[in-house]
């Protein structure tokens, strides 16, 4: 009997998940049928006309930014290029100067840390392609000039560089860097905060996770800094984001929803170092 419960269950989530963005947009256009009459003498206004297209213009890329860093459902063949295949040959595509599309307030010290990192990605990949590390991690440099993980973009976009975690053939996750706040990034201070998200974490092992943050930890954490003050150590950062996870993935709020009660965890790091 529970497993016809757990099957209805699993359907249900399906189909809702599938409705679910078509009945929103049916409610979108009925409201706007229903208010087009009120709001239509204010829409000639050029000002509220270019108020309305900066938010819908905002709006579509939060939303398609969102929909990309939802994770693929785990079925046969996502299962088969996790876990039975090689990785990847990364194709990378990264932006061609500091801050991508947006460069109206890219400074000097943005310039020196892109320049710095141009050749991250690579480094990285050389590693664990080393015959005596076989590793099955890869990472391809993507085109965004400016980072989204844990910032607030009061103040306008924040430049880093952005890398796609792949594990084999499957995107997994994504990694960022950007210049360390509260200094000026140069050869005497070299300060970054690089944020680390990766999805599906349990499938994969402590260890294979555990391998992958301690490489990257290893080009951008000063593990052992000389004045021994306001440092993150990196694996305490490590073993509190691995504990995160696990914890996310038993904890069951009052408010959570049938995927919530699945177990989808995702895990979130960040060190700020020099």
């Amino acid at each position: 009997m529970s497993s016809i419960s757990d099957k209805i269950a699993r359907r249900a989530e399906r189909i809702y998940r599938e409705v679910k963005p078509f009945a929103l947009y049916g409610i979108a256009v009925l409201a706007g049928y229903w208010l087009l009459p009120i709001v239509s003498p204010y829409l000639s206004r050029p000002g509220v006309l270019a108020v309305i297209v900066v938010l819908l213009a905002v709006a579509i890329i939060n939303l398609s930014r969102e929909a990309a860093r939802k994770p693929p459902r785990p079925n046969k063949r996502f299962l088969k290029k996790l876990f039975h295949s090689e990785p990847i040959t990364p194709k990378h595509d990264p932006p061609r100067a500091a801050g991508g599309e947006y460069t109206f307030a890219v400074t000097d010290e943005d310039r020196r840390f892109f320049a710095d990192f141009a050749e991250f990605a690579d480094v990285v990949n050389w590693w664990f392609a080393e015959e005596y590390v076989g590793g099955r991690w890869r990472l391809q440099a993507l085109p965004d000039g400016d980072v989204r993980l844990n910032v607030s973009f009061d103040h306008g976009p924040i430049y880093g560089r952005c890398y796609a975690v792949f594990f084999n053939q499957v995107e997994l996750g994504r990694l960022e860097i950007r210049p360390g706040h509260g200094h000026s990034y140069d050869a005497a201070t070299p300060e970054v905060i690089t944020e680390i998200e990766i999805d599906s974490v349990r499938l994969l092992s402590y260890d294979t996770i555990e391998d992958f943050l301690s490489t990257i930890a290893s080009y951008v954490c000063d593990r052992n800094p000389k004045d021994r003050k306001s440092h993150t150590d990196p694996n305490q950062a490590i073993v509190g984001a691995l504990t995160k996870a696990l914890w996310d993935t038993h904890h069951i709020s009052e408010f959570a929803d049938l995927w919530a009660r699945l177990g989808r965890a995702a895990l979130q790091l960040r060190w700020p170092s020099d």
